[in-house]
């Protein structure tokens, strides 16, 4: 899934692309529920059809959602959709 700046993702405004790997990229995006800056990380599709990928993503978000470290981001929100899994 590639977002452009302007589009909308849920309650997410993407505002631009930050960063890019093999496995997917990573936007800087508002929040406009709670009127705050986060970023999104967004699997590449043909990774995400993967089954084994996915569990893999699922067990990400968990360990990253139980650790709390100030030189750690945390994680706010957590989908799998149509487009793939989003952090």
């Amino acid at each position: 899934m590639t977002l452009v700046p302007s589009s909308t993702l849920r309650d997410y405004v993407i505002l631009e692309q930050i960063g890019s790997g093999g496995f997917g990229a990573v936007y800087r995006a508002h929040q406009t529920s709670v009127e705050r800056d986060v970023a999104l990380k967004v699997i590449l599709p043909v990774h995400s059809v993967r089954p084994e990928f996915a569990m893999r993503f699922v067990q990400e978000a968990q360990t990253i959602a139980a650790l709390e470290h100030p030189h750690i981001v945390p994680l706010y929100d957590f989908w799998q959709d149509a487009g793939g899994p989003i952090l």
